[in-house]
């Protein structure tokens, strides 16, 4: 590798880490404003999200599959 394209690599990364610095400080800054607007929020991950969903929806269906299985009983 040429003394220019080292140069210019490290400009690259130089740049590239300084907008990983800004990205980082926007994310808090962005976090303070929700949790002043919001004092109950809180960031929820979305696969954690996902699986609650999940597990409601697979419990739903079992319940569902339970009820169908079942006999009638009583006159109604």
């Amino acid at each position: 590798m040429s003394k220019n394209q080292k140069q210019c690599y490290n400009t690259i990364m130089s740049k590239i880490d300084s907008m990983e610095e800004q990205i980082f400080e926007m994310h808090n800054r962005i976090m303070k404003l929700k949790k002043h607007l919001d004092p109950d929020y809180e960031e929820i991950c979305p696969d954690i999200e996902a699986s609650d969903k999940a597990v409601v929806d697979a419990i739903g269906e079992i319940y569902a599959t339970d009820l169908l299985a079942r006999k009638p009983e009583g006159d109604a």
